[in-house]
């Protein structure tokens, strides 16, 4: 009988040594298990989840809303009104940002530049008309098919700025003076219509956009940037990332005669140094007419 015992429970010993080592095991690949559930996610639903995180959104209620009228834009698409609407940024800047609201008419306006926590609302009937007058555009470094060169600045720009946007239903539109994408014979760049470098927390929202010569919409060294619901009709490109991460282009309307959307991350021993890649890139919801 004693025997027996000793014998049932060694046995038992050994069951419960077993089970302790399987158990030590299996606790590694039960650790694994939640990794290899995301991997097998379907790329389409992560692709979506990470699009809605990257989504840059405009502040509800702006603390400042500013009109261009108040501070001399005439809207009557003969006068420049260059000065009155940048005047109009600089003080919603120096307040601490907000709202800078185009009102219908018809503005006719060279270089503008956009500084940080700046929304330009253009309203319904509102359109901005590019100037003629390469003069009206100043001369700086910009990125032409890859590499920093000498050249115009874009029509709306802003550089190094944060949470910035442009939003309503009104029209930015290029001069028709102003065609090709260089300027010969001193081979500068020509303008482009909305272009952000260096900026962080972009949105850029329901407007319609047009442009003949130039690309039209071109965001450079910039994180976190949304197209969403823009109307971009060009007679070149309509919206070329260029070394850019997190970045959503979604319900856009293109009609243009060459490369509707272009990814690029810079060219030759220049690109190769700096080394900024564009990355995490979604477009959804799209439609294209490229007559090339």
């Amino acid at each position: 009988m004693g025997d027996t015992s000793m014998g049932e429970i060694l046995l038992e010993r050994r069951n419960v040594l077993k089970k302790a080592a399987q158990g030590a095991i299996a606790a590694p690949l039960l650790a694994l298990l939640p990794g290899l559930a995301d991997t097998q996610e379907p790329k389409s639903a992560a692709s979506a989840r990470d699009a809605v995180r990257n989504q840059v959104t405009l502040p509800a209620k702006p603390a400042v809303s500013l009109n261009v009228r108040a501070y001399g834009a005439t809207g009557d698409g003969k006068t420049k009104d260059t000065l009155a609407i940048q005047q109009t940024i600089e003080r919603c800047s120096v307040f601490g940002g907000g709202e800078v609201v185009v009102p219908a008419g018809d503005y006719l306006a060279g270089a503008l530049f956009l500084r940080s926590g700046i929304v330009l609302r253009l309203e319904k009937g509102a359109t901005l008309h590019g100037s003629p007058d390469m003069p009206d555009y100043p001369l700086a470094q910009v990125r032409w098919e890859g590499q920093w060169v000498k050249g115009y600045s874009a029509l709306i720009s802003a550089t190094d700025a944060e949470h910035i946007g442009i939003a309503g239903s009104g029209s930015i539109i290029g001069s028709l003076a102003v065609v090709g994408r260089v300027e010969r014979p001193n081979g500068l760049r020509l303008p482009a219509l909305l272009e952000f470098v260096n900026c962080r927390n972009v949105r850029v929202e329901n407007c319609t956009t047009q442009n003949y010569g130039m690309w039209s919409i071109h965001p450079v060294y910039s994180d976190h940037v949304t197209f969403s619901s823009v109307v971009v009709m060009s007679g070149a490109d309509g919206i070329d990332v260029d070394s850019c991460k997190h970045v959503t282009i979604e319900g856009c309307n293109f009609d243009t005669s060459d490369d509707c959307i272009s990814l690029k991350s810079g060219r030759g021993i220049e690109g190769y140094t700096i080394a900024r890649a564009t990355e995490d890139v979604h477009i959804s919801n799209c439609t294209f007419t490229d007559k090339v």
